[in-house]
């Protein structure tokens, strides 16, 4: 079977010569860009809380002579396994990868305040911005997705609609400008 001439595209093969049209492409491109850009801070606050969690497993033993090491070592390391792979996870299904590492991250806070009320206003800051980061991303993976859709109703290659889904970003479409003569 030979390979059609619209092959990796999503409708028949025209050209984007109406400037409005191109104009309306490349504003759907910058939104699904900016999306982007939120759901890879997503991710990386993940990696981050991680990178915490053994922080404060490491250094918590050293100020806390009364509780046994062991505990807070699993604890710390438990954590920061189900954050780093819920950000590895991230690269292949995005959004399971974000929801699961923010459910994680409130379970753990709850059970936290549950077992010692007294934690509630610590770290209040470190709370408010991973939920800030990851519930944002959870929320631009959605509307990159409603995007994509958008997106795909006028004639775009098949590999641009590809690049969100893995965070990279889509080139805008260059104009083109008809030659006049004089």
């Amino acid at each position: 079977m030979q390979p059609t001439l619209d092959d990796g595209f999503t409708k028949p093969l025209r050209d984007l010569t109406d400037p409005q049209e191109m104009v309306r492409v490349n504003d759907i491109k910058v939104s699904i860009n900016d999306h982007i850009k939120k759901i890879r801070w997503g991710r990386y606050t993940l990696f981050i809380l991680a990178g915490l969690y053994v922080l404060s497993g490491l250094i918590s033993p050293l100020l806390n002579d009364a509780v046994e090491d062991m505990y807070i070592y699993l604890e710390a390391g438990i954590m920061a396994t189900i954050l780093v792979v819920s950000g590895l996870t991230t690269y292949r299904y995005i959004a399971v990868g974000l929801i699961v590492g923010l459910a994680a991250f409130v379970a753990y806070e709850l059970i936290n305040i549950a077992l010692n009320p007294g934690t509630v206003f610590q770290g209040l800051l470190r709370k408010i911005a991973v939920l800030y980061f990851l519930g944002q991303a959870i929320f631009a993976y959605y509307a990159m997705r409603k995007a994509l859709n958008r997106l795909a109703a006028y004639p775009v290659p098949a590999e641009e609609l590809r690049l969100p889904l893995q965070l990279v970003s889509i080139p805008r479409t260059r104009q083109l400008w008809k030659r006049t003569e004089r």
